[in-house]
């Protein structure tokens, strides 16, 4: 029973370190997906700033023509523009979580081509079909994805502040990016190595800051799950008594729903309201405090008989 006791006694002290362990990491802060989105931001706009400078001295160092220069760089701004476009269109059927992960992983692949591709047509299809912006704009797929995610990570009376946050830490980031293509010159006299080569060191970081936005992504499970679901909430809540009105951003009532509108008025004005008048003293009034909790109930009713008028006057 001693020797029992004896060992117990460790037992029960690795038990309840291990309870303090896992009692800390459950008060513990965690990110929140705006401080790690802000974060990625500042990584891959500082990728772009660099490479939006880089890439026509790479390929002026490799000895593309003009014409070869020109198509590469076309190439990665119709790419950059078409992808971005196709994002948009179906963010809404997607998780927010896989298609920043997707992008992530189309920089890693963006920056490993570019560093170790030098010809000239598997470069063009990897500045069409990658990330890479040499305009180091807001054309880039990773801007609508994270300020959709944004937005469902605050309310709204703070997001006009978020975002002007958002845009001056993009632009500071890009402009110690475009800051950076300095590292290459600074590489070839301390290293001695080609300018190319440097360069292509700058690629491969490029790559490395897709692997950084990857790992930062990662934790936004709860925050970028897909929002199908909820995007159009009254037409699932309401069962096809309202439908979106495609010429701006509201609802209107169907057919059905006018139907389903002038019946529960006439029956309120026929039934409910009679039998109200009869055990109410006063008129609804927000002035007035009702006196039993059937008045109350029936003030609020009348509230939204009203709404309901003035939807259908409208």
């Amino acid at each position: 029973m001693a020797k029992l006791q004896c060992r117990g006694r460790p037992l029960a002290a690795r038990l309840s370190r291990r309870a303090a362990v896992i009692r800390a990491r459950a008060v513990a802060p965690k990110p929140t997906p705006m401080i790690t989105l802000t974060n990625d931001e500042v990584g891959w706009t500082f990728g772009d700033g660099f490479v939006a400078l880089l890439l026509p001295i790479y390929l002026v160092e490799r000895g593309f023509s003009v014409l070869a220069i020109g198509a590469i760089v076309t190439g990665t701004l119709i790419g950059t523009a078409v992808m971005t476009l196709w994002v948009g269109w179906i963010a809404n059927r997607q998780s927010r979580r896989l298609l920043l992960l997707s992008a992530a992983v189309l920089m890693v692949a963006t920056g490993v081509g570019f560093a170790a591709i030098t010809d000239f047509w598997p470069l063009l299809v990897i500045a069409v079909a990658g990330t890479m912006n040499p305009t180091s704009g807001d054309a880039r797929i990773f801007v609508p994805l994270e300020q959709t995610v944004l937005t469902q990570t605050i309310e709204s009376r703070r997001r006009t502040a978020l975002f002007a946050r958002y845009s001056v830490i993009g632009s500071c980031a890009t402009a110690l990016g475009v800051l950076a293509t300095a590292l290459p010159d600074f590489a070839t006299a301390w290293t001695g190595c080609s300018r190319s080569a440097a360069m292509q060191l700058m690629f491969g970081l490029y790559a490395v800051l897709g692997l950084v936005a990857f790992l930062l992504y990662r934790p936004l499970s709860q925050s970028g799950r897909r929002m199908d679901r909820q995007a159009d909430p009254p037409r699932r809540l309401y069962h096809g008594l309202l439908q979106r009105d495609g010429s701006c951003y509201a609802y209107r009532l169907t057919p059905n729903g006018v139907q389903v509108a002038l019946l529960f008025l006439f029956f309120h004005k026929r039934l409910c309201g009679p039998l109200a008048n009869s055990r109410s003293h006063h008129c609804p009034d927000t002035h007035h405090k009702p006196a039993s909790k059937l008045e109350a109930v029936y003030h609020r009713a009348d509230k939204a008989i009203q709404q309901i008028v003035d939807l259908l006057a409208a």
